[in-house]
């Protein structure tokens, strides 16, 4: 009931061709190894026709950190009866991620012995190579139509307005205090925080080449503040930048240079939260608070005499508590994820109002529950702890206090009015 649904309706309403099993246990049983999950339910039951391929390591894992089977042969043998066609593996020796290549290495004995049934092989075949042959990977490549598709298609007008329609789409404004948001015309803004200038943070990870001068390159990404001033300077307004902090650091040598800038503005756009330093696949945050000094810079702005509206954008992935204090009194909290290479004019365009161009209102919803800093310290989740019978649990179905923004919670900038249709009756 947790996270069987959405590979339920993937495969049987979206004609998901490719699964993967993943690195955990299901009631015992390791996933790329759990006959049950991948033929009984995913084929028999819901009909996919497509491949499974194991996550990075995962049939190593079998192995190696679930002690499911005695042996290397034993291991090849049951991830491939329970229906895991493909190893994800092979990276290059002495590579961090490297995992080795269980499949390669000990099919071919296994199939020998008569350990592994030819018949078992043929199928992951059949799977693996059958979705190559309906995209036509086979065919010549000139008659390969995804061989042929140029940066003019990709770039297309169409299609980049799409992408800047999904990333509006995409911010959420969490709160929003006596209409602070949007900034109107000709106000002085202070572009503040530790993501105020960054590029790479925008994309998150697992990306390809996004800059046409080199492959690692993010010198064409837009920064929120460079949007920010551009879109303000047509306005009368002017915009000034002062990092502050690090993302998370201790070091509050610049806390004077961005409450100056602060002091001398109409609005503080804060531009904070996390990174890969903090969050990524292979690194879990025991703690999920604004880290570093940022909750400290933030305070010192809120407290300025005669302060400027402070609105806060959030770069991040996982939920991320605020204390109490500063979660009341910020003006307008705007949840950005990594919003990606757009990310920085879709903010600009939300928060800003521009004569003729008035602020977007494509917010989206939040798509998950934030906890508040008190009930996240009543749960006491152990974040780093993989044992899935551990208590108290270490989802939102195990968090008992009131959440600080709700599952679906986020607000726009239209206003609606309810008022009751009086009939008219006769005498």
């Amino acid at each position: 009931s947790t996270y069987l649904p959405a590979f339920k309706r993937a495969v049987e309403e979206g004609g998901a061709q490719g699964v993967m099993c993943s690195y955990n246990a299901i009631n015992g049983v390791p996933s790329c190894a759990n006959n049950l999950l991948l033929e009984g339910l995913l084929r028999d039951t819901w009909g996919f026709e497509g491949y499974v391929s194991s996550d990075s390591g995962a049939v190593a894992d079998i192995l190696e950190n679930h002690n499911y089977e005695p042996d290397w042969n034993h291991t090849v043998a049951a991830a491939i009866v329970a229906g895991c066609d493909v190893e994800s593996a092979g990276w290059p020796s002495g590579h961090p991620w490297a995992t080795g290549s269980p499949y390669i290495d000990y099919i071919p004995g296994t199939v020998r012995t008569g350990m592994l049934a030819e018949k078992a092989l043929d199928r992951a075949l059949e799977h693996a190579l059958g979705i190559r042959m309906k995209l036509g990977l086979f065919d010549p490549i000139d008659d390969q139509p995804y061989w042929h598709v140029g940066t003019e298609v990709v770039h297309a007008d169409v299609h980049v307005e799409a992408a800047i329609d999904a990333t509006l789409q995409g911010l959420v404004l969490l709160s929003n205090k006596d209409s602070s948001l949007p900034i109107p015309p000709g106000s002085n803004i202070a572009v503040i925080g530790p993501h105020t200038n960054a590029r790479s943070v925008l994309l998150g990870n697992y990306l390809g080449q996004v800059c046409s001068d080199s492959y690692g390159s993010v010198n064409c990404v837009e920064t929120v503040f460079e949007a920010i001033s551009s879109r303000n300077s047509g306005t009368g307004g002017k915009t000034i930048n002062a990092t502050g902090c690090d993302v998370n650091s201790t070091d509050t040598s610049g806390f004077s240079d961005a409450l100056e800038a602060a002091s001398n503005s109409d609005y503080v756009v804060f531009v904070g939260g996390l990174d890969l330093s903090i969050e990524r696949e292979g690194r879990d945050r025991p703690d999920i608070g604004l880290p570093g000094v940022q909750p400290d810079l933030l305070s010192k702005l809120l407290s300025l005499p005669n302060r400027p509206k402070v609105v806060l954008v959030l770069l991040h992935g996982g939920i991320v508590t605020l204390p109490s204090d500063l979660q009341s009194n910020i003006d307008a909290f705007v949840s950005a994820g990594y919003p990606g290479f757009f990310g920085a004019q879709a903010i600009s365009r939300t928060l800003l109002d521009v004569k003729g161009d008035p602020a977007s209102n494509r917010w989206g919803r939040t798509p998950v529950t934030w906890y508040s800093e008190e009930g996240w310290k009543k749960a006491a989740f152990n974040m780093l702890s993989f044992d899935m019978a551990a208590t108290p649990g270490r989802t939102h179905r195990y968090y008992t206090d009131k959440p600080a923004f709700e599952f679906g919670s986020g607000l726009s900038y239209s206003k609606f009015e309810l008022a009751a249709k009086q009939k008219k009756t006769e005498n």
